[in-house]
């Protein structure tokens, strides 16, 4: 697979939300529901240019739905992307978030396998750290659907 990436700096000012489901597996994914993936990548990994591929990906350490919003509470279908007053404390209970701050952030219009995911999220720290980027080291893998189609996001934590 070749990548023709752009790249950008993201900046949430808000959370995105997201619930935790035992029926989830990593790296499979239902069509059309947006699911997130967080790794802890190892410092010696998340700040390689040429980290090794098998080991790149540490220890998972969340993955969920996005949280659907009730009637009134947004225009969206989901929780991603709503601000995190409008969740209720309820609907809080066992979720996770994706901080608001700032990200450095590519997608590919495609679904991903594993192999594929870990060579995505290794273009995109090679170009951030080639642009002298402070990459974190934690590691969001989010998939959603844009116009019907699976969209692969990644979000590196963006250091000051």
């Amino acid at each position: 697979m070749v990548m023709h990436l752009q790249y950008t700096t993201l900046c949430l000012y808000a959370p995105l939300w997201y619930v935790s489901d035992p029926a989830l597996k990593p790296f499979q994914y239902s069509e059309g529901e947006e699911t997130v993936m967080a790794f802890e990548l190892a410092r010696g990994a998340g700040q390689s240019i040429d980290p090794d591929p098998a080991d790149y990906l540490g220890p998972l350490l969340w993955m969920g739905r996005a949280i659907p919003v009730r009637a009134g509470t947004g225009s969206d279908q989901t929780g991603a992307g709503v601000a995190a007053d409008t969740v209720s404390a309820p609907d809080r209970a066992g979720a996770f978030c994706i901080p608001g701050g700032r990200y450095f952030f590519s997608q590919i219009r495609e679904p991903l396998e594993r192999d594929g995911w870990t060579r995505l999220a290794i273009e995109v720290q090679k170009e951030g750290l080639w642009q002298r980027k402070r990459l974190g080291s934690r590691l969001y893998l989010r998939v959603v659907y844009e116009d019907g189609a699976a969209a692969a996001q990644i979000l590196r934590e963006l250091g000051s």
